[in-house]
């Protein structure tokens, strides 16, 4: 099973970082590709790795993937809604090889300054297309602020807080929420031990996002 995920994932790959090429070549000042690498773990499951290729024109997202069970692969696109770029849709594909599930996944984010720091909200409906659970996603909602707004963004430090949500059909959605760390724009550390209700993910995060 991991060979073929592997497989899967090595071709899907392959494909979009092509399309990221012409595209850098294309036009100097458009936004740089990323490889985004996150490793999440909660009270309830070992570590889930995932990995992600973004490029200006198509967008891969493997979660789960050393895991049993809880393999989830997605590709789409978002699109910018004003020019600064603060308000973003998207929708992806989304496939669970493992029960044979299909779900179509519209996306909404927001980043924009507000106060002294940067607030940024990430959420998304899973709408399933052959059966499945329906999932609304509050993947996070954070608030980061500055050490030195004059830094380099290569030598910035930002601390903030963020949660997240994660319902499941008509189930409650408790919130988590704790600290976060952000080094370069790039490096991030979160946890989330608090809870507003119920049993929340308490969810720990390491992440990278590396330009190529």
């Amino acid at each position: 099973m991991f060979a073929k995920r592997t497989l899967a994932i090595a071709t899907i790959l392959a494909a979009v970082i092509g399309l990221a090429v012409p595209a850098r070549a294309e036009v100097e000042k458009k936004p740089q590709s990323l490889l985004i690498q996150r490793v999440d773990w909660t009270p309830y499951c070992k570590a889930s790795p995932m990995t992600a290729v973004i490029t200006p024109h198509i967008e891969l997202w493997a979660y789960g993937w050393a895991n049993d069970n809880l393999f989830d692969l997605e590709v789409g696109k978002m699109w910018p809604l004003d020019p600064e770029g603060q308000l973003s849709v998207g929708a992806y594909l989304v496939s669970w090889p493992d029960y044979g599930k299909t779900f179509i996944l519209p996306w909404f984010t927001f980043k924009g300054e507000v106060g002294p720091g940067e607030l940024h909200l990430e959420l998304g409906l899973y709408k399933p297309l052959n059966g499945g659970p329906r999932i609304l996603n509050g993947n996070e909602i954070a608030y980061m602020v500055p050490f030195d707004r004059d830094a380099p963004a290569n030598a910035s430090w930002e601390v903030g807080l963020t949660a997240s949500f994660l319902q499941v059909d008509d189930n409650p959605a408790p919130v988590s929420f704790g600290p976060k760390i952000r080094f370069a724009r790039a490096f991030e550390i979160s946890w989330q031990p608090l809870s507003f209700s119920g049993a929340a993910d308490h969810r720990f995060r390491l992440q990278a996002a590396i330009p190529f």
